[in-house]
Formats: structure tokens, C-alpha cells, sequence
């Protein structure tokens, strides 16, 4: 199943990242790691291309490689003080690493940003990213994996039972007819 990138939150905190970043030409370079090598790497190589273009002080510099090879790589570059500024990885990963004292709380840099309301994201992702009572990780990307839904409930509210929705414009308008119900 594709995942569906739904929420870069990070790069909207990359503006106050600027002491990671390194200098070049005036610029400020904000290197990010992740291991998208599937269908959804176009999607953020996209994003991370639009972001680029509108903000002429800061560049993202994207390095992907396999999930495996980052993991591998990851710890003896914070050892080393090489660490990227930015890293994709599942909620279940980082508290290590917030534990072992290489990642930076993101709270100041989530309360000085003009962009984002975490009011506004699903709160549970935003629990998940919080370790010992700080904001060490933010909401990117979620898939569905598994999707249930009542048979009964759908036709009550006039849906094909038989046939769940297969797209997100599908989902969206099944959930418009049931909340009607």
C-alpha cells in the first residue's frame, strides 16, 4: 500500500534551524536524511523542490537511502558530529536517540513558528512524538494499513456495502454520507 504523504511539519520548523545549517553563498543548508526509496520518493523530492524555490535564504539537502543503510550510518555521524539536521523515522525509533541525548526538543522552535498550529494536527501524532515530557519528534508522513468499516452503517446511509472506498476522495465522501446519518 502507497503511503500518502500528507504533512511535512518539519519543514515548516526548518526556519529555525538555521544553527544547524551550514553556509553557502548566503544560504543556510538544512540537510535531511530519510530512506523514501519507494513511490512515495517523487512526492518528496517535490516537496522538498518547492520548499527550495519559494525560500531563497535556506536549502534543503535531501540524502535518501535505504531505511537499513540509514540506521547504520546514523549513530556514528551524531558520534561524529556529522549528523544530518533533519531525519525521517518511525515514531517507534527516536526515543533512543532523544535518550541517548542526540536529538534536539523541538519546543521553542515549535512555539517562535509563524506556520504551524499543532492545534490543528491530529493530537495523537503529536503525542507520539514526545518523549519525557519534550517534542522530539513531529508528524510526516501516516499510512493505512488495515481499514475496517460497518457493512450495516453504510447501507443505512445509502453506500454500497459491498464495496469499500478504494481512493481518499471515496473515503472522504463516505464519511460525509455517515456523519449525515
Amino acid at each position: 500500500m502507497k503511503k500518502i504523504v500528507v504533512l511535512i511539519v518539519l519543514i515548516a520548523l526548518v526556519t529555525g534551524l538555521y544553527a544547524g545549517g551550514t553556509q553557502e553563498t548566503g544560504k543556510k543548508t538544512v540537510v535531511f536524511w530519510n530512506g523514501y526509496t519507494g513511490p512515495d520518493r517523487p512526492v518528496l523530492e517535490e516537496l522538498v523542490e518547492q520548499y527550495n524555490a519559494a525560500h531563497t535564504d535556506i536549502e534543503i539537502k535531501m540524502e535518501i537511502m535505504p531505511w537499513d543503510t540509514l540506521f547504520q550510518k546514523l549513530m556514528p555521524a551524531m558520534i561524529a558530529g556529522n549528523a544530518p539536521d533533519l531525519i525521517a523515522m518511525s515514531v517507534g525509533r527516536y526515543a533512543e536517540y532523544a535518550q541517548a541525548g542526540k536529538l534536539a526538543s523541538l519546543d521553542d522552535l515549535i512555539k517562535s513558528s509563524k506556520t504551524l498550529d499543532v492545534n490543528k494536527l491530529v493530537p495523537g501524532m503529536i503525542a507520539a512524538g514526545n518523549f519525557e515530557g519534550k517534542q522530539y519528534a513531529m508528524p510526516m508522513a501516516f499510512a493505512a494499513l488495515v481499514m475496517y468499516y460497518n457493512k450495516t452503517l453504510f447501507k443505512e446511509a445509502g453506500l454500497d456495502p459491498q464495496k469499500a472506498p478504494a481512493t481518499l476522495a471515496e473515503l472522504q465522501d463516505a464519511w460525509k454520507k455517515l456523519i449525515k446519518k
